[in-house]
């Protein structure tokens, strides 16, 4: 499991968490109206737990956290800890007491939110749309499928919930058959961010990589 793949999947997770209308609606107005809304956001965050499978049997499993404001994010992993101010990046791995530290860039570096939102609907079509329950239990399962085969993953599948139109679950198969899950908790739309969220002090002792040029 890569940094990259952690940071990537939880920020689509992330994302995908705005409201969206829940009525009688195709799936491709409802990634339309999840754009709309993400973009009345100032700023997002939420707790989740990633899985992952490979198509050999084995798994991995880690929860995290992750708050975003446009292209600022701070993500909280297991050991790592990843922060950029959108400009510059800092990865702490707390194991090796190592500070790695980048220049920003979106299409290397990170995955912006603003970003994969302004792009999504014209890269992704929505196959099946299915909603299951009833009451405030009801839910929408969404099956998508990239329009190109340049994309990272094959297939995406989001749970949402009708009551107050969070995604839940959002699952991605890979093009090498792996499977990552992540699973949302406490999302909140337009917390408090505290200041010096989206900066990082390397500790007392740390190694530190600068990779800036």
């Amino acid at each position: 499991m890569t940094t990259r793949y952690i940071l990537r999947g939880a920020l689509i997770a992330l994302v995908l968490t705005a409201p969206i209308a829940a009525s009688a609606q195709t799936g491709d107005q409802l990634l339309a109206r999840l754009r709309q809304h993400y973009a009345r956001l100032s700023s997002v965050s939420a707790s989740f737990t990633q899985t992952m499978s490979s198509p050999y049997g084995s798994s991995e499993r880690f929860s995290g956290t992750l708050v975003a404001q446009g292209d600022r994010y701070r993500l909280e992993a297991g050991p790592q800890v990843f922060v950029t101010d959108g400009r510059t990046t800092w990865l702490h791995d707390r194991r090796a007491n190592r500070v790695v530290i980048n220049t920003y860039v979106p299409n290397q570096t990170a995955f912006s939110p603003t970003t994969f939102l302004s792009t999504y609907s014209s890269r992704y079509r929505v196959t099946r749309a299915t909603p299951s329950g009833s009451g405030s239990n009801r839910i929408y399962t969404l099956q998508l499928v990239p329009k190109s085969r340049s994309e990272m993953f094959e297939s995406v599948t989001l749970v949402m919930r009708n009551r107050d139109n969070t995604v839940t679950r959002i699952e991605m198969r890979d093009v090498n058959g792996s499977t990552i899950r992540y699973d949302l908790q406490n999302v909140q739309a337009n917390p408090r961010v505290p200041a010096g969220t989206f900066t990082f002090t390397p500790p007392r002792g740390a190694e530190v990589v600068d990779m800036r040029s």
